[in-house]
């Protein structure tokens, strides 16, 4: 199987840290990585690992077409069986790529974020879980999360529990 995964950005971070041990370690699947943000931390033990990497520059606004055109020609020259994205932004962005370019793409979001607080948390950020939450409802979207506390927040947040997952990462 060939899968796509798209991330906000590959720096050191916790998600970025799973997804790269996830790709380098499965022998059986075959993947490929779209980061938003155009750094890499990875690049070597990637490359390493013959795991193609596609680092995007979506960074500002004024950018944000040309970047997404260039995520819809990469997923359609790579042809995934599924797309996995990762953390909110990325999540939201394969939805509205999905949409717009009428990909119907096979959808895997990845839920990393077990608290979401309205007092700790920038606007941007809920808004990104507020729109999430009505896209889960929308569309046939499958939601894996990294813990049951994890899906149980999202729950409570109005994320539908249909096509729902708990792959948890050893965090409670």
């Amino acid at each position: 199987m060939k899968i796509v995964h798209v991330i906000n950005s590959l720096e050191i971070g916790g998600a970025e840290g799973v997804l790269v041990r996830l790709v380098t370690n499965d022998t059986v699947n075959q993947h490929v990585i779209i980061s938003l943000k155009g750094k890499c931390a990875y690049t070597s033990l990637l490359s390493d690992s013959n795991v193609s990497v596609y680092l995007l520059s979506l960074r500002k606004l004024s950018s944000f077409f040309r970047n997404i055109t260039e995520m819809k020609d990469i997923i359609l020259r790579e042809k995934p069986d599924l797309i996995q994205s990762w953390m909110y932004h990325s999540n939201v962005i394969c939805s509205f790529v999905n949409y717009l370019f009428r990909l119907k793409l096979t959808l895997y979001w990845n839920i990393r974020h077990s608290t979401v607080s309205f007092r700790n948390d920038k606007t941007s950020l809920l808004l990104l879980v507020v729109t999430g939450a009505i896209l889960s409802r929308l569309t046939n979207i499958n939601v894996v999360y990294c813990a049951t506390s994890a899906a149980k927040a999202h729950f409570r947040l109005g994320y539908s529990r249909k096509l729902t997952a708990i792959i948890g990462n050893g965090y409670v």
